[in-house]
């Protein structure tokens, strides 16, 4: 494909366009690419809940099952009683959770994260989430986190969990964590 093309388009309307070689435009995207990685292991290795996991682990999940939304104030991110399709950290911004009622129970700011209670238990949150502050969450699939994770999704993070805790007791943290990883 490495050969020049002759394209001819015509405006419907008043417009700009802007042009980048190849080469180029594949070295921004691939830059752009690395610095989310980079951001998002961040926001993972904040979650208690993958404080067990191995490096390797967690790369494959940021590879694999994570993901970024921008939202502006106003907006429902979630409804009562539907599914989520995945589990949301907060990275910036502020969302407030209202009953059906109406009724403010809990803000979420950055680190906050929402959506494990579906995840673990399969149970629904009777609330709706919506964006208070312009925010951007950092999205985990379900799909892809259970992939990147292997087998049961709920008894690898009850696990990985686990693991955390042991890590903190004084006995355990003398062992090297490959070791903790096999205990738990």
């Amino acid at each position: 494909y490495n050969t020049g093309r002759a394209s001819s388009l015509v405006a419907k309307c008043a417009g700009s366009v802007w042009g980048v070689n190849g080469t180029i435009f594949r070295q921004v995207l691939h830059e752009h690419a690395k610095s989310h990685y980079q951001e998002n292991r961040h926001v993972l290795d904040q979650l208690s809940m993958f404080e067990g996991l191995s490096s390797k682990k967690k790369e494959r999940v940021g590879q694999l099952a994570l993901f970024t939304e921008i939202y502006e104030p106003g907006v429902v991110v979630k409804q009562c009683g539907n599914n989520l399709a995945a589990v949301y950290v907060v990275k910036s911004g502020k969302l407030v959770a209202h009953t059906a009622a109406g009724r403010e129970v809990q803000t979420f700011a950055a680190g906050d994260s929402f959506g494990w209670r579906q995840l673990m238990y399969g149970e629904l949150e009777d609330i709706d989430i919506m964006v208070s502050e312009r925010c951007e969450l950092v999205g985990m699939g379900l799909g892809p986190l259970e992939r990147a994770l292997g087998g049961s999704l709920a008894t690898c993070l009850m696990r990985s969990y686990a693991v955390s805790i042991l890590r903190k007791t004084h006995v355990f943290a003398l062992l090297p964590p490959r070791h903790v990883r096999k205990i738990a």
